[in-house]
């Protein structure tokens, strides 16, 4: 069976490491994977994960055509909107299955984009979502629930760890630091509150050491953030790094203030190795996370004064940390996801063959 993976980026970030994830974990001799998005820093990732890659030039509907004609796929696995719509204009009668791993603002609102998703849902013979919080608030959600499964996210603990205990020397001027950031400089991500909260903690811990792990469309509100607020010595920002991991394992606590969330997967990244999180009430932060493994915050001041009792009091990061392992634990699954994903392969490919013997 082959599979095609469509992704509309050219980067390696969340729906990125998922992808390879399934990749690498399910492959065998019964299934072939490739991966097709924009030409990038992406390539060289999947290179080392010996991932077959198939560039394109902008993702349209005359460059999936091609590559469909030329791979010559049984399935389309298109992850997130636009590739989904893309990929169903196309009109190849391939079986497509629309994954889904933002939970966007605008699927919630009567509009353009949400009606075109809807009126797309036609062409896929499954939607996979990464949490509840997706299909539950897709305002078209009643149309489209008997072909939605949540699926969730790949989290598989062995492959957190091993990544973590790279080679931190290779950062230059690398430090442990008490908060960090990790994740896109983007409005969902919300990196502004995030400041704001770093300003209100800096209240009562002067000496507190923070970084951004991260690149985005609002570096440049973010450095200005930064200057304005007096928080040159006090904020790290290290752009974008393709394994973030080193950064992580030296950070006592992690900080997700995102607007919206699909999954939330760094929380588990987080706590995978004893962090605790403290984040948002979005997506599926609000299933991932609990007051024995971090705290749920709406506000800044409450955010900072979990942020400011962890740092101070070291039983209570104990404990906190303690949780966060034993939660991690509770939450792997990478053996049951890739069997549920082969799962899904297999009924869309047995669906298609009885259309065709129709």
């Amino acid at each position: 069976m082959k599979i095609l993976h469509i992704l509309n980026t050219n980067k390696y970030s969340g729906a990125e490491n998922v992808v390879c994830q399934i990749i690498e974990n399910c492959r065998s001799d019964k299934y072939e994977f490739c991966y097709v998005s924009l030409n990038g820093p992406i390539e060289s990732i999947l290179k080392t994960r010996n991932i077959d890659f198939v560039p394109v030039s902008c993702m349209s509907i005359s460059e999936l055509s091609r590559v469909f004609k030329e791979y010559k796929p049984d399935v389309i696995h298109a992850h997130d909107f636009t590739t989904s719509i893309i990929s169903a204009l196309t009109m190849s009668g391939l079986p497509i299955i629309s994954h889904l791993h933002n939970n966007a603002s605008w699927l919630k609102k009567f509009n353009l984009k949400s009606l075109a998703y809807l009126l797309s849902t036609v062409s896929y013979r499954k939607i996979l979502t990464v949490s509840d919080s997706i299909i539950n608030e897709y305002i078209f959600k009643n149309r489209i629930k008997k072909k939605t499964t949540v699926i969730g996210n790949p989290i598989n603990l062995e492959y957190i760890r091993k990544k973590a205990n790279i080679d931190i020397s290779e950062y230059q001027n690398f430090k442990g630091y008490h908060l960090i950031y990790l994740g896109r400089l983007s409005a969902e991500k919300n990196p502004i509150g995030f400041l704001d909260i770093v300003k209100s903690a800096k209240k009562h811990i002067p000496g507190v050491k923070v970084v951004m792990v991260g690149d985005g469309e609002l570096i440049d509100e973010v450095k200005a953030k930064i200057d304005i607020e007096n928080l040159c010595e006090t904020v790290t920002l290290t752009g974008y790094l393709e394994n973030p991991y080193g950064y992580l394992k030296k950070s006592k606590v992690i900080c997700i203030p995102s607007i919206w969330e699909g999954f939330g997967l760094v929380a588990v990244e987080a706590m995978a190795l004893g962090i605790p999180v403290i984040a948002s009430s979005v997506g599926g932060l609000k299933d991932i996370v609990n007051d024995k493994c971090g705290k749920l915050c709406s506000q800044p001041d409450q955010y900072s004064e979990e942020i400011v009792r962890l740092l101070i009091d070291e039983d209570y990061y104990k404990s906190k940390s303690e949780n966060c392992l034993k939660r991690a634990l509770e939450l792997a699954n990478i053996e049951k996801y890739c069997d549920n994903i082969k799962k899904i392969y297999n009924l869309v490919m047995r669906d298609r063959k009885e259309k065709e013997n129709a």
